[in-house]
């Protein structure tokens, strides 16, 4: 009777043994699950985060003229779209004003962006995208790219800061999916 005693305590110690050691199982497994489900939550928005890419548009324009002269007409025409007078659509808190047909350039500030789509001004001909970006509170609205794939002719994205401000910043703020823009910030402080 002792034998059959001492088996069926062993017995009893190997199935408790064996139920926590299942137990740990799923508690990792179930971690193991959760770092996953993490992971491809996460992944999407690093791979999108990595994808961007903004730079300041006067190192951009030294580095573009000293690495690559067979694309100095393009950085030049960029230049001139960012720094010289051309036909122009202005849309900023809400209102549209048109200077010149075939307008070259869209200057618009951050609360008027979702207004574009209704938009009932012939942007074809628009190359150059410039948002105004007034205050640091601005930083916190979202900027979707995919806003201007209707507009084949846009060749750059070029966010006009009017406070110090670094591209780590203005990252968040970009909404960027499948575009292929030249994306570029200046700060103008204004006087």
């Amino acid at each position: 009777m002792k034998r059959n005693l001492i088996v069926s305590v062993a017995q009893q110690e190997t199935k408790s043994k064996m139920r926590e050691n299942l137990s740990q199982f799923f508690l990792s497994f179930r971690n193991s699950m959760n770092v996953k489900v993490l992971i491809l939550l996460v992944l999407p928005l690093i791979s999108f985060a990595q994808n961007v890419k903004i730079e300041n548009a006067d190192v951009f324009f030294k580095s573009a003229q000293l690495s690559n002269v067979s694309r100095s007409n393009e950085i030049n025409q960029i230049k001139s779209l960012i720094k010289d007078l051309h036909t122009s659509v202005y849309l900023e808190k809400g209102r549209v004003n048109t200077y010149g047909e075939s307008p070259k350039c869209l200057f618009t500030d951050v609360e008027s962006i979702s207004l574009l789509k209704d938009l009932r001004t012939d942007l074809s001909s628009i190359e150059i995208v410039t948002i105004n970006i007034k205050s640091q509170k601005d930083l916190t609205a979202i900027i979707d790219l995919d806003t201007f794939l209707s507009y084949p002719s846009i060749k750059v994205i070029h966010l006009n800061v009017h406070f110090d401000c670094t591209a780590d910043m203005l990252y968040p703020m970009i909404k960027y999916v499948k575009s292929n823009y030249t994306i570029l910030y200046s700060v103008e402080k204004p006087s």
